[in-house]
């Protein structure tokens, strides 16, 4: 069945409510490309291996993003854990824009071959890009994990504890901050659809870009 025929009757309401039911740990990404850094919250990443000496994740990033031009690229970046108690780092890096300045000046971390490593963090992962694919609006990396230290203490902080703990200020802001974004991604996926000639089908559109560093 082609993208067109299926019907676009959908309620969006009803689509973020099944998804509000959710939870996902907040991570922070950082990337470096020669003398520039960069740092952003990315709440997509998940797991996309069983094998633990071989493991992988997924995760996309926003192409507004200052930090998405240095993953494209180096093609690595470190992925932090963060910890239950590190809300005030979380909304630093979820409402600022490394565009206009530098995210790490005044944190503690340890420059590592895939990017900073930040020294307090309930752990962090280094990250090689493996494949990518171009969604438009935001691109899809698969990516090999090639280090990882557990720091802890845990728990993770995740996306409804950031929500429920917020100021008013802070919601306000991501609330303005997601309606613009919004309004410049929703016309990226529509001109990435008119593009892709099956861009649910079986076949990747052609944007689809297998890069490793091999």
């Amino acid at each position: 069945m082609a993208a067109s025929d299926v019907p676009m009757t959908f309620d969006p309401v009803a689509v973020s409510t099944v998804f509000a039911q959710t939870d996902r740990e907040v991570w922070l990404l950082a990337a470096t490309d020669g003398e520039r850094r960069g740092g952003l919250i990315a709440t997509s990443v998940a797991s996309a291996s069983i094998v633990s000496d071989l493991p992988r994740i997924v995760l996309s990033l926003g192409k507004q993003h200052h930090t998405w031009k240095l993953v494209e690229s180096s093609l690595k970046f470190v992925l932090h854990l963060l910890r239950d108690d590190q809300l005030e780092l979380a909304w630093q890096f979820a409402t600022t824009t490394g565009h206009h300045g530098d995210k790490f000046a005044e944190l503690a971390f340890e420059a590592g071959p895939c990017g900073p490593r930040l020294t307090d963090a309930a752990g962090w992962l280094d990250g090689v890009v493996e494949t990518s694919l171009d969604l438009g609006d935001r691109t899809l990396y698969v990516v090999e994990i090639v280090e990882g230290q557990w720091i802890g203490p845990g728990p993770a902080l995740t996306v409804q504890r950031m929500i429920r703990t917020a100021a008013p200020d802070q919601l306000r802001l991501v609330k303005s901050q997601m309606a613009e974004h919004g309004a410049a991604d929703a016309e990226a996926i529509r001109r990435w659809r008119s593009r892709a000639e099956s861009p649910r089908g079986d076949s990747l559109p052609p944007s689809a870009s297998g890069r490793g560093l091999g």
